[in-house]
């Protein structure tokens, strides 16, 4: 029922309304856990990216293609995005001090650690793969600067053999 006024009106985690300190704050995001539903969103966008690709590139059914209605809503372009936007929420938990150069340089670092070494043994697989790339393709790919949209005037391609390397 209501609050009689004898019981303080509780906020988040049990605090009263409106006095969290800075303790607490604390606390809350060190005791930040596994989103199982998010995980699940983003898994689900996953699929529908992998499965849009399957049809697109008629791999499952050569004879089948993508009804009209399905092609104009793009639903593989759109879970690209929704994956993209949950992936930063999500990636933005991983991070438990409060905001400060020191905390984003070493946010980027953790995550240099984690995504360059394999980006790298993607990147020489494709070029031993493929061998027909520009010396621009590979100078792109190396700098993270591969685009299909001619970001700023410069439009670098993906190497042809690994598309979705660009994600990376």
């Amino acid at each position: 029922g209501k609050n009689s006024g004898h019981e303080p009106h509780h906020g988040p985690e049990g605090t009263p309304s409106g006095n969290i300190t800075d303790e607490h704050a604390t606390a809350l995001l060190n005791n930040r856990s596994h989103n199982q539903e998010l995980e699940g969103l983003r898994g689900l966008a996953a699929l529908f990216v992998g499965l849009s690709h399957l049809l697109a590139l008629q791999v499952l059914d050569p004879g089948w293609t993508i009804p009209i209605p399905l092609r104009f809503l793009q639903c593989g372009h759109s879970a690209v995005l929704v994956f993209f936007l949950l992936s930063g929420y999500v990636i933005g938990l991983t991070t438990k001090k409060p905001y400060s150069s020191d905390a984003a340089a070493d946010y980027l670092r953790r995550r240099a650690v984690r995504i360059v070494p394999i980006y790298l043994v993607a990147l020489l697989f494709t070029l031993f793969v493929n061998k027909n790339y520009t010396w621009q393709q590979v100078a792109g790919s190396l700098l993270f600067f591969q685009n299909f949209d001619s970001y700023f005037g410069l439009h670098l391609l993906p190497l042809q053999t690994n598309g979705p390397i660009w994600s990376l």
